[in-house]
This record gives structure tokens, C-alpha cells and sequence, in this order.
């Protein structure tokens, strides 16, 4: 968490790696496969984590594939707008 305090960033992005970010206890909800907005403390505020898989991910979950894949456009794009949304909300 160390190099997130340096930058007190309101939106992460984790490709794969929110298992690894629950055992650290930055995170709580971690399911495979499921995407998802959670807020997480950073330096004494709030900041929005998004959860996706790997984009390399070798099954129907990894959206690297090309600009048109499913899960990127289904999954990762309207997450993505939602956390925007709420971001922008609190301005």
C-alpha cells in the first residue's frame, strides 16, 4: 500500500490481482471471474478499487483479445463508467 499513499489516487484498477489484494487486507470481496466496485481507505480517504480479471486470462474471461470482446465490453467498460459516474458525483 506504501506507493499508493505516495499518490492518493481515488480509482484503482486491479487486473487479476484482487486475491492478492484481499490476503494484504486492502480489499474484502473477492469472487473469480466477478468484477466489482469497492471502496478501499488510502491515506485516510476513500478510493474507488475495480476488480477484473487478468486481460490475458486464457478462457472466455480474457477480454485482451480485441476491442469488440464480450467481457470487455459488458464487464469492464460499464464498470469503468460507473466508477466514473460516481466519481464525478462527488465533485
Amino acid at each position: 500500500m506504501e506507493p499508493f499513499r505516495a499518490f492518493e489516487p481515488n480509482l484503482v484498477i486491479s487486473q487479476g490481482m484482487a486475491k492478492s489484494m484481499r490476503d494484504a487486507g486492502i480489499c474484502r470481496n473477492v469472487e473469480k471471474g466477478i468484477a466489482g466496485i469497492e471502496e478501499i481507505p488510502i491515506s485516510g480517504t476513500k478510493a474507488l478499487l475495480l476488480k477484473f480479471t487478468h486481460p490475458s486470462t486464457p478462457n472466455h474471461l480474457g477480454w485482451g483479445n480485441g476491442p469488440r470482446d464480450k467481457y470487455l465490453l459488458e464487464t469492464v467498460k460499464p464498470t469503468v463508467g460507473e466508477a466514473m459516474r460516481r466519481l464525478f458525483a462527488q465533485q
